[in-house]
């Protein structure tokens, strides 16, 4: 199994590990620390405007403990208050998301799929129904794809 990934991190290509147990904790710290405690309520929560603020949670907490000094540079950013302090409309955000959801974390549920979300699970779940259901309407009766 393969426990290390080079993923591309505001057009840097850098080296992410799979936490180890002291990362593992620090993040588990951080996600508390960001949110006020509140993670658990968040994460039971379907709405969208939730679900996003715990990717950016998530991904602040999982790149500053695993990328470590190379985190903040491409933020123009020196410490997790001043991140924190970043408009929701800069562009910044974009690519901190993109990182997280489409690199980081497609990596990390390749090892360990992740449990601290049901709601999102359960919306998930949802989405890939309504999809397979579209799809399957889209088939003619004879059988044939329209």
């Amino acid at each position: 199994m393969e426990t290390s990934a080079k993923t591309t991190y505001f057009g840097n290509e850098v080296e992410i590990n799979f936490p180890n147990i002291a990362q593992y904790i620090e993040i588990e710290r951080l996600k508390t620390t960001i949110t006020d405690a509140r993670y658990p309520l968040m994460a039971v929560s379907p709405l969208e405007s939730t679900r996003t603020a715990l990717h950016l949670v998530d991904a602040i907490a999982y790149g500053s403990v695993l990328l470590g000094s190379a985190f903040y540079p491409p933020l123009n950013e020196v410490d997790l208050k001043k991140v924190l302090e970043i408009s929701m409309a800069d562009e910044r955000v974009v690519e901190l998301l993109r990182w997280y959801r489409k690199e980081y974390s497609q990596f990390h549920n390749g090892i360990e799929k992740r449990k601290d979300r049901p709601a999102e699970t359960v919306l998930d779940e949802l989405e890939a129904k309504a999809e397979e259901k579209a799809e399957k309407g889209k088939t003619d009766t004879d059988g044939t794809q329209s």
